[in-house]
């Protein structure tokens, strides 16, 4: 899998939210609650977490705390959601009023979303959150989940539904996805998609110092001379991995003879990414010429994946794309009023 979905799904439910907690640079979060060590009998340490507790003042069953079209939220009901949050992300600070406004919006969007889905997208829904509940057992182990619950005060059961409303939003949004929008984003994402082994010399114009600053070592016309050289040895037959070792400039890649074997190409820079991605395999290409120096490239190998390994990740990315524009734009004006 290419992706956690725990925590994908985190990201995406509270992705406004982050910032909500993170506003007060160098401040922690008014409950944030840092995880405690505790001593196992064989002497060991080990990290413990510490979900905080929800303050449910004026969060009672006969609150209205939002009104919107179509319906309200109680405050029982926007409780166990804070809950929720508060065990999937035991540092959330559940109790501060920006984060609670925007935790309610959120809880908003699910309820309007949800008055559109079928049982279609409910059934389709159930998978995903058999395989998340497995994943959440990982995360958190059986007493850890007990007093996860005791101190939130919910259940097991709410977690699942919870989640089950989650993924039949998602298929919601996964329904409306073309096989075109599918393609598009996979074309258009194939430079993440592809790895390969490409092997380099590396003549640079700067070199790192210790500080973190770089010093010049070379003029761009010195570097270029030199890569020039180098080619035209490769071309008569040198070896390009007793070349690499003997002068390049990159030391990442100078043990192993100039290679990077089974890279992502999307984290090189645009020119040695380009390269990477268009080079004929196995022929020694022209210097390249990037911000480091020039760079004297051969692909030995790129694999891109398949559509067909990637289609439920981009379909969920869609999705979520989906999502988050639900949220911005067409949310606001259902929304009645607040009150928190």
């Amino acid at each position: 899998m290419r992706f956690n979905k725990l925590f994908v799904l985190v990201l995406v439910l509270l992705l406004v939210l982050v910032g909500a907690a993170c506003g007060k640079k160098g401040e922690e979060a008014e409950n944030e609650q840092p995880a405690t060590e505790t001593e196992t009998e064989g002497g060991e340490v080990s990290s413990e977490i510490t979900f905080p507790e929800l303050d449910r003042t004026d969060l009672g069953a006969d609150k209205v705390v939002a009104t919107y079209e179509g319906g309200e939220v109680k405050g029982d009901e926007f409780a166990q959601y804070l809950s929720v949050q508060g065990f999937f992300q035991p540092s959330y600070p559940i109790n501060d009023p920006e984060f609670r406004k925007q935790a309610i919006e959120f809880l908003i969007a699910e309820k309007t979303i949800l008055s559109l889905t079928t049982d279609e997208h409910s059934e389709a829904a159930q998978e995903n959150v058999n395989m998340m509940w497995e994943q959440l057992e990982l995360r958190y182990d059986e007493a850890t989940r007990e007093r996860g619950f005791d101190t939130l005060q919910i259940t097991e059961e709410d977690i699942k539904a919870f989640l089950s409303r989650y993924f039949t939003t998602e298929a919601y949004f996964k329904s409306q996805i073309t096989e075109e929008q599918v393609v598009s984003s996979y074309n258009e994402m194939i430079p993440d998609l592809t790895t390969a082994s490409v092997r380099h010399i590396l003549v640079a114009t700067q070199e790192m110092q210790p500080d973190g600053t770089r010093k010049d070592i070379r003029t761009e016309e010195e570097a270029k001379q030199r890569a020039d050289e180098l080619y035209q040895q490769l071309q008569g037959g040198a070896d390009f991995a007793e070349l690499a070792t003997e002068h390049t400039d990159d030391p990442g890649s100078k043990e192993s003879g100039g290679l990077y074997a089974d890279a992502p190409v999307g984290q090189w820079v645009p020119e040695f990414k380009q390269a990477a991605l268009e080079q004929e395999l196995n022929k020694i290409g022209q210097p390249v010429k990037t911000d480091f120096g020039y760079h004297i490239i051969r692909v030995e190998s790129r694999e891109v994946e398949e559509l067909a390994e990637v289609r439920e990740y981009l379909t969920g990315r869609l999705a979520e794309e989906r999502l988050m524009n639900y949220f911005q734009n067409e949310l606001p004006g259902k929304i009645k009023e607040i009150h928190l």
